[in-house]
């Protein structure tokens, strides 16, 4: 756990409490908070007095600023009512007892979920790029992966016999429905095996972690590099990208603002310099509002 002040430790509390936030990996909020310090000199001036009021403006502020990060970050529902459409999602991954409806249900998941509901139709289109570029595609590692494993039911019944898929987050708020999915694929597609992993990537301690995984054909990166590297340059990133052991990376970006506007620059040309630099080599795809670029290490 990260050491923490008095101070400190009341405004993570603060932090937290709220429900919807509850699930967070604490060491992550508490490297969230810091971040925002660092950021922030009202702000670590205040912790460092003595007039800490959780009635305070000052404090409410902070407090609402890391909520802020945290929700951008933690991987959860944007759409709806999260607590209602998690129950009502869980409990009908528990019910169901067909392919169909196994595929319905997911679904209905990736739309609810804000980062996946703007991937839903283009996913087809996603898989079918993916397997062309690796056919023998059978071990897949899902750093940030949020929601994103429901849509492996797009692949098909081939893809999906033996393959081994790891999902990995920040906390532990979605590991129910993920364990439920992988629970009911593995009884629908011979030889499927999944599983979960807590990890912070913005950690050094997990960053080595991560690179005692078993390697993978595949490591997916979707939208995630922006949450590791918080406008401080691409270090945290390439960290990561030496570290996770995969023959392939696939990494992304969106090219449309969440109001749905266009970006003005959405090619991210600092991916192709970092793979150069690196010697790796790297292809670009692009859906109607996703950038891909796809790293051979």
């Amino acid at each position: 756990m990260v050491a923490v002040s008095s101070n400190q430790k009341l405004m993570v509390d603060a932090i937290l409490i709220k429900k919807e936030l509850s699930s967070v990996d604490r060491s992550f909020a508490i490297s969230e908070f810091k971040a925002f310090l660092m950021r922030d000199s009202i702000a670590k001036k205040y912790l460092n007095s003595k007039k800490i009021n959780p009635r305070s403006k000052e404090f409410k502020r902070i407090v609402s600023a890391v909520r802020s990060k945290l929700r951008r970050a933690h991987s959860m529902f944007g759409v709806g009512n999260r607590s209602l459409d998690y129950l009502r999602f869980a409990d009908e991954l528990s019910e169901l007892a067909s392919l169909t409806h196994l595929k319905n249900v997911s679904k209905k998941i990736l739309i609810a979920h804000a980062s996946s509901s703007e991937r839903v139709e283009d996913y087809q289109v996603f898989y079918k790029w993916i397997i062309s570029k690796i056919p023998k595609l059978q071990t897949v590692l899902d750093l940030g992966a949020g929601l994103h494993p429901f849509s492996l039911v797009y692949l098909t019944k081939s893809k999906l016999q033996g393959m081994s898929y790891t999902a990995v987050d920040i906390n532990n708020s979605e590991k129910e429905l993920l364990e439920l999915l992988f629970s009911k694929l593995a009884l629908f597609y011979d030889g499927f095996e999944g599983n979960s992993k807590i990890l912070n990537l913005t950690n050094s301690k997990d960053i080595k972690l991560l690179g005692s995984l078993k390697s993978v054909d595949l490591a997916l990166m979707l939208k995630l590099t922006d949450h590791l590297d918080r406008g401080n340059g691409h270090k945290q990133t390439e960290k990561v990208l030496n570290a996770v052991a995969a023959s392939f990376v696939l990494i992304s970006f969106p090219t449309v603002t969440r109001s749905g506007k266009p970006m003005r620059y959405p090619q991210r040309k600092w991916v192709e310099l970092l793979c150069k630099r690196l010697e790796y080599t790297v292809e670009k795809f692009e859906t109607s509002n996703e950038l891909f670029y796809l790293v051979q290490k």
